[in-house]
């Protein structure tokens, strides 16, 4: 059986049904878990007897062919704590922990995109910066994380997810948490990756699956020169173009993917008025729904499919 991890906040996740539209045509057997929700969570049992792993859920024996890992686990964001717990913080700390557990004791079984080891170091940027230069792609010139502002840098990005719950401590409550990148000086007391500001004409946003590419385009002057997280979180909604890397990027592309062991990323480039392609963000097990065609989307959920 197929067991894909598919973390979201929304009740009706676009991306989400759509896979599992594609898995049911398909005729594979598959369970769909939210980490993201603690009922999920609590239907989940790992038994260890006899040197024998076994893994249930809601009472079933679940014997995984494949676990898909069809977003990171982002256990920091579970909103919906039960009544019966008291320390939140401690509560995602231990569902990380629980659903690792899970990965490590698998570890014959296929993990999609990647292992899980390799899935968390394709989100560190300066590790990934380092093997994509090594593969002959441009990268950003400076990339420094520092608790304090590096000399002659003054854009600074978030390190980590954006997004994130935390307490606050003059309300004395949980609340929700997200950090922009941007120039202003406030550092919130946190480490930042501060990085040489580049000046793109235009976004493009990849999805890789196997060898196969698809590549849509934001100009830039459609965000009005703001980021497109900020464009996002202002409400405005944008229709991507169809684009296509130069091949040469593509090959470079997929040989970094190769070496990270991941079958499956959503890369990000700004391209330059020069026409240089800067790579920024590889961004595994990321959002492609809503970046494509809707035609384009299907056909990246069934390539997907095909390698589960």
């Amino acid at each position: 059986m197929i067991v894909v991890f598919a973390s979201s906040l929304c009740t009706n996740d676009p991306q989400i049904e759509l896979l599992r539209r594609v898995l049911s045509a398909s005729g594979k057997r598959f369970l769909f878990v939210n980490p993201l929700n603690p009922k999920d969570l609590s239907e989940i049992q790992l038994y260890s007897t006899g040197g024998q792993i076994r893994l249930y859920f809601d009472g079933r024996r679940i014997v995984p062919t494949t676990f898909f890992h069809c977003r990171l686990w982002r256990t920091d964001c579970i909103i919906d704590i039960p009544d019966n717990v008291n320390y939140p913080t401690f509560f995602r700390q231990k569902a990380d922990s629980f659903l690792e557990e899970i990965e490590f004791c698998f570890r014959g079984v296929k993990s999609f995109p990647g292992k899980y080891g390799d899935m968390r170091l394709g989100e560190s940027k300066c590790a990934v910066y380092q093997m994509a230069h090594n593969c002959g792609l441009k990268i950003p010139e400076i990339t420094v994380n520092s608790f304090s502002k590096p000399k002659n840098l003054s854009y600074k990005k978030v390190l980590g997810f954006p997004f994130s719950i935390s307490l606050n401590r003059e309300k004395a409550e949980e609340v929700a948490v997200t950090l922009l990148n941007g120039t202003e000086p406030n550092l919130f007391g946190l480490p930042w990756q501060w990085q040489s500001e580049i000046q793109p004409q235009k976004h493009i946003r990849c999805v890789v699956v196997g060898k196969k590419i698809w590549t849509s385009s934001l100009d830039e002057a459609r965000l009005k020169g703001r980021s497109l997280r900020e464009a996002q979180d202002d409400g405005d909604i944008f229709v991507w173009d169809e684009d296509k890397l130069p091949r040469e990027i593509e090959a470079k592309l997929l040989e970094l993917l190769e070496k990270l062991g991941l079958e499956y990323a959503t890369p990000e480039f700004l391209v330059t008025k020069n026409g240089d392609h800067i790579f920024i963000d590889l961004n595994p097990c990321g959002d492609w729904y809503g970046f494509m065609s809707e035609s384009e989307s299907k056909k990246i959920a069934e390539e997907i499919v095909s390698r589960l």
